[in-house]
């Protein structure tokens, strides 16, 4: 009898083998569905407790439920692989529709795996490409959540890294998208915060950069159209592609030896400066973007090789963003807006980038925009600007694009690296060397954009001066407001007027650069009034010091004595809510 079964065993294999994959993929399916489903029923328990006033519901209670589902989403992520590393990846630049706890959590989510079996990736290679003549390494070279690189030796003696996907990538993905489009449509269904926001658009964002993850053969052409792109910068290298050796599972590339851009002490026994390559590394970034339009978008360490030589070495071409010539101008023209103080042209670009969602009425918009620009009088440190753009971005009716949230974090990536290696990096210096507005070559793009804006801007400025005499107005409607809505007030001045005085100050001193560069008359001007604004701007920051402190204990005391959450504090504007 048991020789019977081992034979039925050993002949049926394959479908037994397919039968316990497919558990698996069911086991990992469910698994996935539990996890969200106990964040769903987290926001219900709190809720129940608000309903039956079992004790004090407020903004700190989600906050820690944001903070603990964040921490388990990551684990399981770490846990399972493959799609939900990506996913965690993905939604940690979505400052605009997650809150703060789940961003700053998934932001530092690696994408890193164990590796795979030698002799289930040699199967997958002879499969593509048939029975090659060369020499795969054995140990991987890195290894992440859906492929990993294998260095080998051609037999022209070309030394080369080989980046294959894993086994059975796909049914997993597949796996995995199908539990997400089921939490979407549970969340749109039954969730307040899945009505006010396009959910499926997000899901769909995502799946399709997922896809293009998984095509290495468009990666491959990423890899040639960057290279080509960039071959005006001695100092940057791409690795070269070897088609013969590459399909859609497998791209063969050039082995380029080098260490991590972090690796500061081999930089130093190299004698390689790492202030030059800071300064390299945000000009052929700044010239993808402003220039061509097409960017690497993952340009963390372990993506940026530097060799003995003080070369870059620019790797993994797998997710790229693409800006728009239109949109590039678009977002110029919202830049001029803001330095010329217009509410109303700054809402219209808004509402041209596709920033807002479809439902906001653009009236109630401009009349929100004008309102902020008006009434802000209050100044911040470059910290709590920062912090209160993201506020601000979740707390109002936002939903930015794709690319815009990638080239976001493509430029918060870059400056992490850049003043790693560099703490007195100077980014207005390489804004003016990208724009081509300090002696050397000029860019097509913001030169004469620059020059363009500048009558704009200038025509703009008398507007600062009648914000006074607008406040005493504004001051009724503000009386209007509830607590919660004149705290956010408060917060949203300090936001504006913040980043109002910081791109004057450093708008003067582009005029003036633009004035002197090309023997222009009234650089003087501009050079003065660089320094009038950046004395006030010094002076508000210090003044701001003393009273910021009190300031934000006063807030966290009536934020922790308010139940639930309050309204928009600008005009017509429904706040949106990520909790049930």
């Amino acid at each position: 009898m048991t020789l019977i079964i081992s034979l039925i065993i050993y002949l049926r294999r394959d479908v037994i083998t397919a039968m316990v994959n497919r558990l698996v993929l069911i086991k990992r399916f469910l698994i996935v569905l539990a996890m969200f489903g106990g964040f769903f029923k987290d926001f219900t328990v709190l809720r129940l407790k608000r309903k039956l006033h079992l004790g004090l519901i407020d903004d700190n209670d989600y906050r820690v439920i944001y903070a603990s589902q964040a921490r388990r989403f990551r684990q399981k992520a770490n846990d399972l692989g493959g799609l939900l590393i990506k996913l965690g990846q993905f939604i940690s630049v979505h400052v605009d529709v997650l809150p703060e706890e789940y961003t700053k959590e998934l932001a530092n989510l690696q994408d890193a795996a164990a590796a795979a079996e030698f002799s289930d990736i040699s199967r997958i290679i002879e499969m593509e490409l048939g029975n090659k003549d060369w020499v795969l390494e054995k140990t991987p070279l890195a290894s992440a959540s859906l492929g990993q690189v294998h260095k080998a030796l051609l037999p022209d003696g070309d030394v080369v890294a080989v980046k294959v996907l894993k086994p059975d990538i796909d049914r997993l993905i597949v796996t995995d998208l199908l539990a997400l489009r089921w939490v979407t449509a549970a969340a749109r269904r039954f969730t307040a915060w899945g009505k006010d926001y396009d959910l499926v658009s997000i899901y769909r964002e995502f799946e399709e950069t997922t896809k293009r993850e998984l095509d290495l053969h468009q990666e491959g052409l990423s890899a040639e159209r960057i290279g080509r792109d960039i071959s005006g910068f001695d100092n940057v290298l791409v690795p070269k592609i070897y088609w013969d050796y590459s399909s859609n599972r497998v791209l063969t590339m050039e082995f380029m030896d080098g260490v991590k851009i972090t690796d500061k002490s081999i930089l130093t026994a190299w004698d390689v400066k790492e202030r030059d390559l800071s300064g390299q590394l945000f000009q052929v970034f700044w010239y993808q973007v402003m220039e061509t339009g097409f960017f690497h978008a993952d340009p963390h360490p372990g993506n940026i090789f530097v060799n003995q030589g003080g070369q870059l070495i620019l790797l993994d071409f797998g997710m790229v963003g693409n800006i728009g010539s239109q949109q590039k101008q678009q977002l110029f023209e919202l830049m001029t807006a803001l330095m010329a103080g217009d509410g109303a042209k700054c809402s219209f670009y808004i509402d041209q980038l596709g920033f807002v969602r479809r439902e906001v009425a653009r009236e109630q918009l401009e009349q929100a925009m004008e309102f902020m620009l008006a009434a802000a009088k209050d100044m911040g440190n470059g910290q709590e600007i920062t912090e209160e753009v993201r506020q601000f971005l979740y707390s109002q009716p936002f939903q930015l694009p794709a690319n815009i949230l990638f080239l976001g974090k493509t430029f918060s990536t870059l400056m992490g690296v850049c003043y790693g290696l560099d703490n007195g990096f100077d980014f207005m210096n390489q804004v003016t060397k990208g724009l081509g507005i300090d002696g050397g070559e000029k860019s097509s793009f913001g030169f004469s954009n620059l020059q363009r804006g500048l009558s704009e801007i200038l025509s703009r400025l008398k507007k600062l001066y009648d914000t006074p005499k607008r406040l005493d107005g504004l001051a009724l409607e503000i009386k209007r407001l509830g607590q919660h809505q004149k705290e956010q007030m408060v917060r949203l001045q300090g936001l504006l007027y913040s980043m109002l005085w910081a791109v004057l100050t450093a708008g003067s001193g582009l005029i003036a650069v633009v004035l002197y560069t090309n023997d222009k008359p009234g650089a003087e001007i501009g050079w003065a009034v660089t320094v009038v604004f950046g004395g006030v701007l010094f002076i508000s920051l210090m003044g701001s010091k003393a009273n910021s402190k009190s300031r934000s204990r006063r807030i966290d005391r009536r934020r922790h004595r308010r139940r639930g959450e309050g309204k928009s504090a600008l005009p017509g504007i429904e706040k949106p809510k990520f909790h049930p």
